[in-house]
């Protein structure tokens, strides 16, 4: 059968769907949600290594749709398995202490920064499980229960946002032994 927009599509389109939006409430809840989260990954791993987890999480998202809808003609667009990623991606160690080291001269107390948690780690974290835990619980009623979530004929894609997620807790565990 033809492909729609021709074998090319099968390429480009994993990225760019992350760049088209619903509506404008689509598009702000992204950029929300970028901020939020893309602004720890971006300072930790710099524009490349943000743009790999961003890049990473549009493809699991992609992935993550497609093994329940594999057949569907449906149309995937918005950023939000990329922006799960960069949440997957701080979750690994935005609730971990923050590291000091004390200059020895100055008595200057210097931030180095957090440490990467392992998935070990994090399950012995309340608040990194709770996190975790409401988040997927919440996608899961999109995807399950729209209309106990008020989004009755709303298609969320909550398959994107869980595997988005995933992809972005692994990708910082590759980019920090590469950086680190």
């Amino acid at each position: 059968p033809e492909i729609p927009g021709g074998v090319g599509a099968l390429f480009w389109t994993p990225f760019t769907h992350g760049f088209l939006h619903a509506d404008w409430m689509h598009l702000t809840f992204n950029m929300l949600w970028l901020a939020v989260f893309g602004t720890p990954i971006a300072r930790r791993y710099g524009p490349v290594g943000f743009a790999i987890v961003f890049g990473l999480g549009l493809i699991g998202g992609v992935i993550g749709y497609m093994i329940l809808h594999f057949n569907s003609v449906a149309v995937l667009i918005g950023a939000s398995g990329a922006v799960s990623a960069l949440m997957g991606g701080a979750l690994r160690f935005m609730y971990q202490p923050l590291l000091k080291e004390v200059d020895e001269e100055t008595g200057e107390v210097r931030i180095l920064g957090r440490r990467l948690a392992t998935p070990a780690e994090l399950l012995k974290d309340q608040r990194a499980v709770g996190f975790t835990v409401v988040w997927m619980g919440v996608n899961l009623l999109f995807g399950l229960f729209p209309q106990l979530m008020g989004m009755e004929g709303a298609n969320v894609a909550w398959e994107a946002h869980i595997a988005g997620f995933i992809a972005g807790f692994f990708a910082v565990a590759w980019l920090e032994r590469r950086l680190f």
